[in-house]
């Protein structure tokens, strides 16, 4: 039942992962029918996440830029929504890093192409600073891995923290212009 189960899983993650590199926002669309199945699988059926991870962590090692954005998406999903993802996650968060972060380039360059393998190492740097923001303290690996990415040449984790920050200033002004126009169509 769990092998079948974990079949199951693979299949979804994969054709998901294909359909996000057809297209072009490069992530898995959690609105589609796949991703609404699986989420559902991993709901109902935790005992399996710790195998899933695995999957997911073998999918990251044998995939392009590409892919691994793609997979990177899942991993940010489900680090939100399951403890036991996130115990599984942060206890091989090394080799996250060094799969989608780049802390070793010599050794572990990530694969092409170079366009995507910039914007996968940007999105991966922000979804660990959410990370740390978020869960940091309920979890003492994922609290070092500040100090490490900061420590590590390989990493701009600096550049990234202003780039969230610029974003949220962006995100805010938004907002408010948006409830100042509402405010303006109520009152006329």
């Amino acid at each position: 039942m769990a092998d079948d189960l974990l079949r199951l899983l693979r299949l979804s993650t994969s054709k998901l992962v294909n359909e996000a590199v057809n297209t072009s926002g490069g992530t898995v669309s959690t609105d589609s029918r796949d991703f609404k199945r699986l989420k559902s699988h991993v709901r109902a059926n935790e005992g399996i996440i710790p195998d899933y991870v695995d999957y997911l962590f073998l999918s990251l090692q044998r995939s392009d830029s590409e892919r691994r954005r793609a997979l990177l998406s899942l991993f940010d999903y489900f680090f939100h929504r399951s403890h036991v993802f996130r115990l599984k996650t942060v206890e091989n968060l090394q080799e996250l890093l060094l799969l989608v972060c780049e802390t070793d380039p010599l050794r572990f360059p990530l694969p092409g192409p170079i366009a995507e393998s910039k914007q996968l190492k940007v999105d991966a740097i922000k979804m660990v600073k959410n990370w740390l923001e978020k869960f940091g303290p309920g979890y003492e690996k994922l609290n070092f891995v500040g100090d490490y990415l900061k420590e590590s040449k390989a990493v701009d984790f600096d550049s990234a923290t202003a780039e969230l920050l610029a974003e949220r200033t962006r995100k805010a002004l938004e907002e408010q212009k948006a409830a100042e126009k509402l405010q303006k169509v109520f009152h006329c």
